[in-house]
């Protein structure tokens, strides 16, 4: 029974110990070079090699799906993501560049092919189709710098199609974001590829559900930890409430700020506004920057970058400084809000208004 016992014992250290190597094995088997990442580059016309020729996948006859480019460029943004998760740092420009060299297709070169809104409808006539060498591709837009993200691909009977997947991705900004501000493919967030950083979409599935007390007490069951201001007012007949978080969500640290409304007199669930306005917010670890969220035009705004519990443990709210603004288009909504803000804030945060946009400081402590 003892052999047992250490049999099975060294068995599930070994299993463990596997795990362990391959978490941290593989973010070093495939670490971004610039000799891996010049493979990409090879023949394609992109934004780091303006004079390459693109040439349209030809029709195959073999059972290969994705492109092996695809792959590669596939297997080296997933690895940044996972070296990020497991060190707590990795490359900012790596996700940007391997994006690059992604091959970018003119109006005119390619027919485009509608396979509507339904995923597994979407499934089955690529599979009827006869889809094969999926390749992810970029497609020119009429704004500099931005660019559709498309799936191009060649079918068993020479014929090559392009498909819109309802998502753009912005080069100077780093901003991967559904076009439908639905988050990417519907997800409720959009993601920046130099920032590591996920943003909430304006227009996302969380907005029916809106916002309640018991959201905030029940925060610590997901591993979320925050620090909240809530400032409500009264504005046009209706009660409103402007709030904000900062802190521990899960394994990032994020903040967040959101805008509410509801009839004078319901005391527990606040709608989420249907009026939107231009939001800004940077989060600090202490005095370095963590992440800038630029500007957004939306009700609700969240911020979350990622990090790791171990090697790199996040911050606790109370060390995290949040710095951001909102530009308010009406002054009756600006001086309801401004005099609650005078009334709710603490020692913390400072506020100034100047004009229509209301600037804010929530400092550590």
């Amino acid at each position: 029974m003892k052999k047992k016992r250490r049999l099975m014992l060294r068995t599930l250290c070994a299993i463990l110990a596997l795990c362990l190597g391959a978490a941290v094995a593989l973010p070093m088997a495939y670490a971004t070079t610039p000799e891996r990442e010049a493979v990409l580059a090879t023949g394609q016309r992109s934004r780091n090699n303006p004079d390459g020729i693109f040439t349209a996948p030809a029709a195959v006859t073999s059972l290969r799906l994705f492109h092996p480019e695809t792959r590669q460029a596939t297997r080296l943004i997933a690895s940044n993501i996972i070296e990020q998760l497991i060190s707590g740092h990795s490359d900012p420009d790596a996700v940007r560049r391997i994006m690059a060299y992604a091959p970018i297709v003119t109006d005119g070169e390619l027919p485009p092919l509608d396979m509507g809104d339904d995923l597994l409808q979407y499934l089955l006539h690529m599979l009827q189709i006869g889809a094969r060498n999926v390749y992810i591709a970029l497609r020119e837009t009429d704004r500099p710098d931005v660019y559709q993200i498309i799936t191009l691909f060649s079918t068993q009977a020479g014929e090559v199609f392009w498909v819109p997947q309802g998502i753009e991705y912005d080069a100077a900004t780093g901003w991967i974001y559904g076009t439908d501000n639905d988050g990417i493919l519907g997800i409720g967030f959009d993601y920046n590829v130099s920032q590591y950083m996920v943003r909430s979409a304006s227009d996302a599935w969380q907005r029916p559900i809106g916002y309640n007390r018991l959201f905030d007490i029940a925060t610590p069951l997901v591993l979320t930890f925050l620090d909240t201001l809530r400032f409500p007012f009264v504005y046009q007949g209706r009660d409103w409430m402007i709030q904000i978080w900062k802190g521990y969500y899960g394994p990032s640290n994020g903040a967040e700020i959101g805008i509410y409304e509801k009839d004078t007199g319901h005391a527990f669930f606040w709608d989420a506004s249907d009026t939107m306005l231009d939001i800004s917010m940077q989060l600090y670890q202490e005095d370095t920057l963590f992440f800038d969220y630029g500007t957004q035009r939306t009700w609700w705004t969240g911020g979350f970058r990622y990090g790791n519990y171990l090697l790199t443990p996040l911050l606790p709210a109370r060390q995290l400084r949040l710095t951001g603004t909102i530009n308010f288009e009406d002054p009756g909504m600006r001086d309801a809000f401004w005099a609650s803000f005078e009334a709710n804030k603490n020692d913390l945060i400072t506020g100034t208004m100047d004009g229509m946009i209301f600037s804010f400081d929530w400092q550590t402590g």
